[in-house]
């Protein structure tokens, strides 16, 4: 079959926007239940105490390992500390610190004596343990996961609308996201169309309306 082109004094062609279509708002959401640990009884804590003493000259470095038969540690802290020099007066010219080993359950106490004189010095380190066990019960609860897609532009220009998708079984939050996004990029702006009426004015023309196909490139 030979091409027939129409031209405006053929036919009435009209560029229309279809509005009826747009959507800029959409939204998938779905309930799921998951289970969820519920605490009845909180865990309890006790700290132990380890008490030392030490005979410290000036001006070395002195170092006291700590170990405790807890097995399950939890935290350390040097709790107290004081000094006194040889005639029994309180004595502040040193420095102490608690250091981590590469055994939990041994820590170093670091001390100097920056003064001039022999100090005695008392220390106290604790150790945190946890000596009740937490007690907890499973629940269901149910949730809402929600996936949603918006054209800001759009909205601006035609207003509101929205449109809800099934989020059917075994489709994942990602794959779901991925599908409003494409919606979104579909709706939201008119569909354009083309509408064409041919004008059978001749017998030319009403024989071309009865025997062409009309396609469009």
């Amino acid at each position: 079959m030979s091409d027939f082109t129409v031209d405006d004094t053929m036919a009435e062609i009209r560029y229309e926007l279809d509005d009826r279509e747009i959507y800029n708002d959409i939204r998938s959401e779905i309930g799921i239940v998951e289970s969820e640990s519920v605490v009845d009884v909180d865990p309890t804590y006790s700290w132990k105490n380890y008490s030392r003493y030490m005979e410290i000259s000036p001006p070395y470095l002195h170092i006291k390992f700590i170990t405790t038969t807890l097995s399950n540690p939890l935290s350390w802290k040097l709790s107290s500390h004081h000094a006194y020099d040889l005639d029994g007066n309180s004595y502040y010219a040193y420095d102490i610190k608690l250091a981590s080993t590469n055994d939990d359950r041994t820590k170093v106490v670091k001390i100097t004596n920056t003064g001039s004189k022999t100090m005695h010095i008392y220390f106290d380190v604790k150790v945190k343990y946890q000596t009740g066990e937490q007690v907890t019960h499973e629940e269901l609860v149910s949730s809402t996961l929600t996936v949603r897609a918006t054209d800001l532009t759009s909205i601006e220009k035609y207003g509101r609308r929205v449109m809800n998708l099934t989020w059917t079984e075994g489709t994942s939050k990602k794959d779901m996201q991925s599908i409003v996004d494409h919606y979104i990029d579909r709706y939201k702006e008119p569909v354009a169309r083309i509408i064409c009426v041919i004008k059978g004015t001749t017998d030319t023309l009403r024989a071309q309306i009865i025997t062409r196909e009309i396609s469009v490139f």
